[in-house]
């Protein structure tokens, strides 16, 4: 992680506070988290094993990029040319961070720009949606001193519906209120952040550069929930399997 003097700490935080608006963008860097690997390690099978070892050694070639302006802010993946498309875009799936989304804290809507189905989708919901829980608990990682906070996410898929917990470590003293993948609302940024199967850590930090941070609310696509794409993904299974019966 990029470590900021307390000077320059200071002197971004004028600048935040004087300015016309909070710009900025932030660097994380990529891992599986514990638990997902250690139930691919627990695996039978040597190819999993195998797999699970790549894995982890392609994530952590991939960086994700969160741009921010006053309200708004976008979130998606940095390319990288040392592993493969299929390859990027597989490991980018696993952790729900493939496409583009898009935050603006003022409306509390968020938006998800990405491939299904063979087509381009906006999956549509709130930020009140996450209903943030805040821990009495802190922990300094690197330079910035956090606080816990946490939330829950549902996925259902062929095997069911589960509950995974969410666990983000924010910094209140950056008055910054979005974090990687969607995440936010938080009174700070989002330095660490714990999903089932990924790890979101803060690798680099810029703060009112002079770069020109322009966000653009994605518009192309079939808007639609999260709910409603899930319903189109069993139709289309359903589909399959009768014709397989025929």
């Amino acid at each position: 992680m990029k470590k900021i003097s307390l000077l320059t700490f200071l002197i971004l935080l004028y600048n935040i506070s004087f300015s016309q608006g909070i710009k900025g963008k932030a660097i994380y860097s990529l891992s599986f988290s514990e638990s997902y690997m250690q139930n691919m390690k627990e695996s039978k099978s040597n190819y999993v094993k195998n797999l699970a070892k790549q894995m982890a050694q392609n994530i952590a070639k991939i960086e994700v990029e969160l741009k921010f302006l006053n309200e708004e802010s976008i979130f998606k993946g940095i390319e990288n040319i040392d592993i493969s498309d299929i390859e990027y875009e597989s490991i980018m799936g696993m952790i729900f961070s493939n496409g583009v989304k898009y935050t603006n804290l003022e409306t509390k809507e968020t938006l998800w720009q990405k491939e299904a189905y063979g087509q381009k989708v906006l999956l549509k919901s709130s930020l009140d949606s996450l209903k943030w829980v805040l821990v009495n608990e802190t922990k300094q990682i690197g330079e910035f001193f956090c606080h816990k906070a946490t939330t829950t996410r549902t996925v259902i898929n062929s095997k069911g519906t589960f509950h995974h917990l969410i666990v983000a470590w924010y910094c209140p003293e950056l008055p910054i209120r979005f974090g990687p993948a969607g995440y936010g609302n938080l009174p700070g940024l989002i330095i660490k952040l714990t999903e089932q199967t990924a790890i979101f850590n803060l690798r680099e930090l810029v703060l009112n550069s002079k770069e020109k941070i322009v966000i653009k609310k994605p518009s192309k696509g079939e808007l639609m929930t999260e709910k409603e794409l899930l319903n189109i993904g069993f139709d289309r299974t359903n589909k399959f399997k009768k014709s397989l019966r025929n």
